[in-house]
């Protein structure tokens, strides 16, 4: 009997050779990512791909401020991280709010130091001590700035204006370039309105 070990799941590869031409398309199992039955094949290549994934991620409880400059902490797990490489480090209470990038200049274990070149490689702010790291590609290049844009929604003055019990708003951005924008929707338009007045 011939295995592979695939995300704490053994898996008999000889069972791949039965039926179906020897690719187990007949042969179902679950995966350890904890789906459904899938054919054996499948579950592998899904148990491979989760277990590559946490090859270049793991956490880290160093108190970290947010910026450019060396960043330097202890990971929970030694990975192979090696300088020249990227890592992304994301706040775990708020991934999409607060996180950074760099390019790694030592790693030695668990001990890793990056660089966050530029403040285009953060977003967020604010010390945080709990980190997702995630091995990542080089950031690209930022981008040019399009075109501005134009909003000149006129022809509405102040005695147009709707009361929140109707089904629409017609508030002011801006009273210095006489701009507004009409919401038809209560749901939003209640939600505009208990933003302004909190």
């Amino acid at each position: 009997m011939t295995t592979i070990i695939a995300n704490g799941v053994t898996y008999d590869l000889d069972l791949l050779a039965s039926g179906d031409g020897g690719r187990g398309y007949s042969v179902l199992t679950v995966p350890g990512t904890g789906s459904e039955a899938k054919p054996l094949y499948i579950a592998i290549m899904e148990d491979i791909i989760a277990d590559a994934a946490r090859v270049l991620s793991t956490t880290s409880a160093t108190s970290l401020t947010i910026g450019t400059g060396n960043q330097v902490f202890v990971t929970d797990l030694a990975l192979s991280f090696t300088p020249g490489g990227y890592i992304t480090l994301a706040d775990t209470a708020a991934p999409g709010t607060n996180a950074m990038t760099g390019i790694v200049t030592a790693a030695s274990g668990v001990n890793v130091t990056i660089n966050v070149e530029s403040t285009d490689n953060i977003i967020g702010s604010g010390t945080k001590t709990a980190w997702n790291v995630l091995g990542v590609g080089k950031p690209g290049d930022k981008g040019d700035t399009g075109p501005a844009g134009s909003l000149d929604i006129t022809g509405l003055g102040a005695e147009d204006m709707i009361s929140p019990d109707d089904e629409a708003v017609v508030f002011d951005l801006s009273a210095a370039v006489n701009r507004k924008v009409l919401v038809d929707d209560l749901a939003i338009t209640m939600e505009i309105y208990s933003r302004m007045f909190i």
